[in-house]
């Protein structure tokens, strides 16, 4: 299977992520709907979070080689996907505004299932008992052995317990806060491994980005 590839217009927005990153983890409105915002344009985006220096971050960004970013992409052994691409999953699209490309580690093969709907979001909180883990795993170990395509995160508590559960049976995909290729929370690099090997990493930003809070 050859790896998607997303158009020159919709590859830079992660690095304009990037770049807006500590503009938006220090919002003077901790009120605003985040989901909402980050489906606004490059522009409005840019706009909203960094108003005095809107105009320089997206020149920046603009002016960013589309040889470039596909050569750090490769060089990180990540692949990108833009929401032009039949292989891009249903349900952001379903959002009317998905995120404009997502950059990935592992298998695109993975995308399939989640392209035809076959696919279920879980998370929970860090501070789980071991009961709710226990439980997280076996709700992961189901769902991937009757053909549902796990999303979650690797975070601590039931996030993590879902995945591993997922992993015994299928191929999950985790949604990580930073590049893919940064193993984060570093105590989970194990399953972050796993994950990269027998299932696939989708992040927003690009390889080597820091992680965030808002991420």
């Amino acid at each position: 299977m050859s790896l998607p590839h997303a158009c020159p217009t919709c590859l830079r927005r992660p690095w304009l992520l990037e770049l807006l990153a500590s503009y938006i983890e220090h919002l003077h409105n901790p009120g605003a709907d985040l989901l909402e915002l980050l489906r606004l344009d490059d522009e409005r985006l840019t706009a909203a979070v960094a108003p005095d220096v809107a105009d320089h971050l997206l020149a920046r960004a603009r002016a960013l080689p589309e040889q470039m970013l596909e050569r750090e992409i490769e060089s990180a052994g990540c692949w990108a996907i833009c929401h032009h691409d039949k292989r891009y999953p249903r349900s952001l699209q379903a959002l009317g505004d998905p995120p404009p490309a997502l950059i990935c580690r592992g298998d695109p093969a993975i995308l399939a299932p989640i392209a035809r709907g076959e696919s279920a979001a879980v998370v929970g909180d860090r501070q789980a008992t071991a009961y709710g883990r226990e439980v997280a795993r076996t709700i992961g170990r189901d769902l991937a052995a009757g053909g549902v395509t796990v999303i979650g995160g690797i975070d601590f508590g039931i996030d993590c317990c879902v995945q591993r559960g997922a992993l015994d049976a299928g191929r999950p995909v985790a949604v990580l806060p930073c590049g893919v290729d940064v193993a984060y929370p570093c105590a989970q690099r194990s399953l972050w491994r796993r994950l990269q090997e027998h299932g696939l990493l989708v992040s927003e930003l690009p390889p080597g980005a820091t992680p965030w809070g808002w991420a």
